[in-house]
């Protein structure tokens, strides 16, 4: 009988001893897959920020082209009206200065 009680119990050892080694090799499995996760999470924020970044850099592009476009087309029209109005311009200035230069009670 008490043999039978000695190999239950090698056999209960034994496998706590196998259940052990299940348990560490798990831990190191979860363990290894756990780094290559968080290494693939750093490469994805990385390549996310990159991306980010470059659109960014050519909305920035684009916004910088439209405004200097837009200045450019204002001063064309500012430029052009100057030109459209010129004697209606000098007339306007020929009568404010009148009315600057002519005393009060020659008005």
């Amino acid at each position: 009988m008490g043999d039978i009680i000695d190999q239950v119990l090698q056999a209960e050892e034994a496998a706590n001893a196998k259940l052990d080694a299940a348990r560490q090799k798990a831990a190191e499995m979860k363990k290894a897959v756990d780094a290559d996760a968080s290494s693939a999470l750093e490469e994805a924020h990385i390549k996310a920020q990159g991306i980010v970044e470059e659109r960014i850099s050519r909305a920035r592009a684009e916004a910088d082209q439209d405004h200097e476009r837009r200045i450019r087309e204002t001063e064309k029209e500012n430029s052009d009206f100057v030109e459209r109005n010129s004697r209606l311009l000098e007339k306007i200035a020929d009568a404010v200065v009148e009315l600057i230069v002519t005393p009060e009670y020659k008005k």
